[in-house]
């Protein structure tokens, strides 16, 4: 994932064959300039709150790409308290996909992604996709915060686990991961800023 600055409308640099200034998402630096349409080169997602402005997530994952790596069953606290476990293995080659969302409390490009949890018809995902929602226990977002955020959620499980943030490596927020629930495969993840870029990540059009 690599972060690219956007051209305003009517900057004689932003033609077909421009160079885009993209920023290094591990040093915070200037890399060195991606030409238009290339495929930037990957790194560490930063968290939402050190996204520079103006800049916009450019995902480095093709939808339906398999990642080639293990997902590892979700286990945390639901809302409530109690124990929540979500098996990513639901067996069988019509197991569908299980859509994880990474989300915090205190996080303003999360609220887009709680309120649509509270409606999840209207959201126009694929049949074969359920979803859980998972946030961090640490800190001052923690399980009260999300007895709040998850309030009219009913039809997405939601769950507190830092041990889920460490399986898959999420560092930011809000991020989401795509499993092959048939082969409990990874194959798809994503940085979002909206439900647009959730359904391109399912392959939705």
């Amino acid at each position: 994932m690599v972060w690219k600055r956007q051209r305003r409308r009517g900057d004689p640099r932003g033609g077909a064959d421009a160079a885009v200034a993209a920023i290094d998402p591990v040093s915070g630096e200037g890399a060195d300039a991606v030409p238009a349409g290339s495929t930037p080169r990957s790194g560490t997602v930063p968290p939402t709150s050190m996204v520079p402005g103006g800049l916009r997530a450019i995902p480095t994952e093709r939808p339906g790409r398999t990642v080639e790596r293990p997902a590892a069953d979700l286990v945390g606290t639901g809302p409530d308290g109690r124990t929540l476990e979500v098996a990513v293995d639901a067996g069988g080659p019509r197991a569908g996909r299980l859509l994880v969302a990474f989300l915090s409390t205190d996080c303003l490009g999360c609220e887009v992604f709680w309120d649509g949890f509270r409606s999840v018809e209207a959201l126009g995902l694929p049949d074969d996709v359920s979803m859980v929602a998972v946030a961090r226990g640490r800190g001052p977002t923690g399980p009260e915060q999300v007895v709040r955020r998850s309030a009219g959620v009913t039809r997405v499980p939601v769950m507190v686990s830092d041990r889920a943030w460490t399986d898959y490596g999420v560092h930011g927020y809000p991020q989401f991961v795509v499993v092959d629930r048939s082969t409990a495969t990874v194959v798809g993840e994503s940085v979002a800023m909206g439900w647009d870029d959730v359904r391109a990540l399912l392959g939705v059009r």
